[in-house]
């Protein structure tokens, strides 16, 4: 059915307000892209395990300590064969992580208008999922982490399935390799996988699951053999090593998610009905597929919103779908209702405002963190001895790896599997020729604010043994204080608690290598 004529002028009177929106968000995040020394904590940890894949050293080598490798390690290879041609290991992720984006967006539009048949449906999808990522978290647009790598090869093997319901068991062997790349991509990257199955099932196609399922099975044996002779026997110690959970960051997320997503599930209800019943079906399994696996692992330290950004890729495409339903047959004033998806979350739930804010601050701020980042790294350069980094890039850049992972660290003091009293015990007998604070989300001094990653009784014990040499907005150097300084006894412990509910500290800035 072509679209409507008056429908037409409203979709084009929609998009265009939703690129100015879009082209608002994304302009800092993709400028600081070229330009930021360290956009998130886990450039740092990619950039070296990716150092490590590319030099020989086993990942999985020895058990968790004071540092893990909790991914698996596709992403490590390909990021760093990249980055040898580069010469640089984060610009390579950076690099793989926009191409990843416009390869889903292709996808994303592709998948529309299968759907539609409608082209503009297709753009309307892409803007929308490019505003949601902007709202939620704009780093992750060009960040070097393998979140946008492992949605693109996800999203490839989902419509290998959709496109031709499993024609031939090529098909089901191509889509089945793809979600395994996925999966040793990024772990939790399997809620499509599970789409496709419980899919295949309700047709009961069960021929098809199970040559589906063994399939992948096999891909994954072969993979984790091949991996386990390259980086060591103890992959599983790292990837099932316990992490804190939280209850009550579950549920903030998933309610402030609900919220937002309001306006697209009011949408979505009125005006996809135009869609055959088995795709109707196959979109509701995908969409619980997702929102359930989102749901439940948000509460993870170090997940937190980072996996909304495949539900959000989802939600994208039923939407557009309802917006090329409404171009077909509504008028202009319904087909402007489409606007709201985006102002929604940008005017009521503010998260857009407040992103935006902070985005142009940290612009306008670059020149002087730059200078500060140059400074610090000479100073770590030439600090003999081991040395602590939180930035874990800076560390990289200085020629020297941080002596242990705070965030890592701070984990595994909180679920009882590392002793808090061992770690300070380090600075009191001043172990480490220098200790550096400020990595991304904790960009004042710590003097002001608690470092996220690291625990009260840590921060105690390093003012009274170590002082400042170099202290900037951006971060601070401490080195060993003199020994007529230093005080008669340690000071007292303090427990090291999660961060209070609300605070910045909660809200899933942890690090994306989680």
């Amino acid at each position: 059915m072509p679209s409507s004529p008056r429908g037409q002028a409203g979709a084009v009177a929609v998009l265009l307000g939703i690129a100015v929106i879009a082209a608002v968000l994304l302009y800092v995040p993709f400028l600081r892209g070229f330009f930021s020394p360290e956009l998130d904590y886990s450039e740092g940890w990619n950039v070296m395990r990716q150092h490590m894949a590319m030099t020989g050293q086993p990942l999985y080598g020895t058990p968790p300590g004071t540092a893990i490798t909790n991914y698996l390690p596709l992403s490590f290879y390909l990021v760093g064969l990249l980055g040898k041609l580069t010469g640089s290991f984060n610009l390579a992720g950076r690099i793989v992580s926009f191409v990843s984006q416009l390869g889903i967006c292709f996808l994303l539009a592709r998948w529309t208008f299968r759907l539609t048949g409608l082209r503009i449906a297709g753009v309307y999808t892409v803007l929308c999922f490019l505003c949601w990522v902007a709202l939620a978290d704009p780093k992750h647009l060009v960040i070097n982490a393998p979140d946008l790598m492992a949605l693109f090869f996800e999203i490839s093997g989902f419509l290998i399935f959709f496109d031709g319901r499993f024609v031939s068991r090529k098909n089901i062997m191509a889509s089945a390799f793809l979600m395994t790349c996925a999966f040793f991509t990024k772990p939790y990257m399997i809620s499509l996988a599970g789409a496709v199955v419980l899919c295949t099932l309700v047709k009961r196609r069960w021929g098809n699951a199970v040559f589906y399922i063994v399939s992948g099975l096999i891909f994954t044996a072969l993979a984790s053999a091949g991996f386990v002779l390259l980086d060591g026997v103890h992959i599983l110690s790292h990837l099932l090593r316990p992490r804190p959970y939280s209850v009550l960051m579950m549920g903030i997320l998933n309610v402030t998610f609900f919220v937002a997503a309001i306006p697209g599930l009011i949408l979505a209800k009125l005006h996809t009905k135009f869609l055959e019943q088995d795709t109707r079906r196959i979109l509701l399994i995908t969409l619980l597929a997702t929102h359930l696996m989102s749901a439940f692992l948000c509460g993870g330290d170090g997940v937190a919103g980072n996996i909304f950004i495949e539900t959000l890729a989802i939600d994208a495409v039923v939407l557009g779908a309802a917006f090329g339903g409404a171009v077909r047959s509504a008028g202009p004033v319904r087909v402007m209702l489409f606007l709201a998806p985006v102002l929604w979350p940008l005017l009521v739930v503010q998260a857009g405002t407040v992103q935006l804010q902070h985005e142009f601050a940290a612009w306008n701020r670059l020149p002087a963190e730059l200078a500060a980042y140059d400074q610090a790294a000479a100073i770590l350069r030439a600090t003999p001895g081991p040395i602590v980094c939180e930035d874990l890039l800076l560390c990289y850049r200085a020629g020297k790896s941080s002596a242990f992972d705070p965030y890592f660290v701070k984990d595994q003091i909180r679920v009882g599997r590392l002793s808090e009293a061992a770690i300070d015990a380090m600075l009191v007998r001043q172990a480490f020729g220098a200790i550096e604070i400020g990595a991304p989300d904790d960009r004042h001094s710590p003097f002001r604010t608690m470092p996220q990653r690291f625990c009260a009784g840590f921060m105690r014990t390093l003012f009274a043994y170590y002082r400042p040499v170099l202290q900037t907005p951006f971060l601070t150097i401490f080195t060993p204080a003199a020994k007529d300084r230093l005080p008669s006894s340690p000071p007292a412990m303090v427990a090291c608690d999660p961060p209070p509910p609300g605070s910045p500290a909660a809200a899933g800035h942890g690090r994306a290598g989680e």
